[in-house]
């Protein structure tokens, strides 16, 4: 007679955890994880089925945040809101991964939580780090234009031979139709863009301690310009446009 016997064999693969995250966490704000298994052979025991995200005071090494995240797989990514109520500082990020075999392996590193995005302070304005910062980037870059838009403006007038004259009579309509333009490019950013990006400019009535209030009223000539007298000098604006003046001349 004969038998057998049929032994099965268990194998393990080799695997590890790699994982993506930003050394900087802000309070209220999402922090983002990204994370896969990598290696040769991997096979149906090295799928994740649980995470547990905490982070420990570097200091004293109390735990100050946890959360376990349900999600089957070999990669993912997952959101955590950082709490308000933690302390800012250094803390020690610890991630565990627990998989369908019953093993687990962690991913640790020292992370910085801050009360607020950090950023650059340009004209008085806070430019937070990408991604926070996007649309304020923005608004400095076109507040920058509207600086050397208004220069622009300013070096024409100053070279310019005509007289002055109330009526303000043109022999080019073409060069007045694109100054025009020019200037109602400049009003609509000014009144527009930035007031609503809290520039400091939204905190002056005017460009120069010399110059007039913004809520000054003058006269308006036929060709669409409100002019006024002020510290023995001549100021101009297009009309209808609650901006700052311009020295005629200056």
């Amino acid at each position: 007679s004969t038998f057998s016997i049929t032994e099965y064999i268990k194998t393990q693969s080799y695997r590890e955890i790699q994982v993506e995250s930003n050394d900087v966490a802000v309070l209220g704000k999402d922090y983002s994880v990204e994370w896969s298994v990598v290696g040769d052979n991997l096979n149906s025991a090295d799928t994740v089925d649980t995470i547990e995200f905490s982070l420990i005071n570097f200091v004293d090494g109390s735990t100050e945040f946890e959360k376990v995240i349900i999600q089957e797989g070999k990669s993912g990514e997952f959101t955590i809101e950082i709490p308000t109520h933690l302390d800012t500082g250094t803390h020690s990020l610890e991630i565990n991964f627990e998989f369908v075999d019953g093993t687990s392996e962690s991913y640790i590193r020292l992370i910085n939580v801050d009360p607020e995005p950090k950023g650059i302070n340009f004209l008085g304005l806070n430019i937070p780090s990408v991604p926070y910062g996007f649309d304020t980037l923005i608004a400095v870059f076109l507040l920058a234009n509207v600086i050397i838009l208004h220069l622009k403006l300013r070096k024409k007038n100053e070279s310019s031979e005509k007289e002055f004259d109330f009526n303000f009579e043109s022999d080019d309509s073409e060069h007045d139709e694109d100054e025009l333009e020019e200037q109602d490019l400049y009003d609509y950013v000014v009144n527009n863009l930035v007031n609503d990006s809290n520039s400091p400019l939204q905190n002056h009535q005017s460009f120069g301690n010399d110059s007039p209030p913004i809520a000054s009223v003058g006269f308006v000539d036929e060709d669409g310009y409100e002019w006024i007298d002020f510290s023995g000098k001549k100021w101009y604006r297009y009309h209808g446009v609650n901006g700052p003046w311009t020295e005629w001349g200056g």
